[in-house]
């Protein structure tokens, strides 16, 4: 509907248009993610700009003023993906997620349930391969490396097992 700017078209008025090119889009962008009434841009270099409501902080601006013009968030290291519903979230090169926006519900951050309004860093988890959140706000998915390699770590030891021929039942030819 574009009311708080969330198309980045530079100005806030809803309107009805076939084509629309966004407003100062910087080149390269490789991924968008669409939240409540913001929008989060990546490019190809890792930097994330984003653009649209920011009453509860999701912008990552270190304001709540909405912005109707992409703004790039600052200091944070190079993001690999992001995912935006009320809160944003921002995954780096080395598996950690960076939130900020609405926390009514502690979904986002370990201190509490206050809003943020810069990026900061879950120190809760670590390791993180992907994110995705829920259309609903209230949900928020991390898919951890640990996991797939305990997992792969239990299946190698059971091909291990079953290749001595220590598994009853379950015989090899070779």
């Amino acid at each position: 509907s574009n009311t708080t700017g969330e198309l980045g078209l530079g100005f806030n008025n809803p309107f009805q248009m076939e084509v629309s090119v966004i407003y100062n889009q910087p080149p390269n962008i490789i991924q968008f993610s669409c939240g409540f009434n913001h929008s989060l841009f990546l490019d190809v270099e890792g930097n994330v700009f984003s653009v649209g409501y920011n009453e509860m902080g999701n912008l990552g601006l270190g304001n709540n003023t909405d912005q109707n013009e992409l703004q790039k968030i600052p200091n944070i290291p190079p993001i690999q993906a992001i995912s935006a519903s009320y809160s944003s979230y921002l995954l780096d090169f080395e598996g950690n997620i960076w939130n900020c926006g609405w926390n009514l519900n502690g979904q986002g951050h370990e201190d509490g349930n206050s809003n943020f309004d810069v990026p900061t860093k879950l120190t809760s988890i670590s390791n993180i391969e992907q994110i995705a959140f829920g259309t609903s706000g209230y949900h928020f998915l991390a898919k951890y490396l640990l996991w797939e390699a305990i997992l792969l770590d239990k299946l190698v030891l059971l091909l291990e097992i079953i290749l001595m021929g220590g598994m009853p039942g379950i015989s090899v030819n070779s």
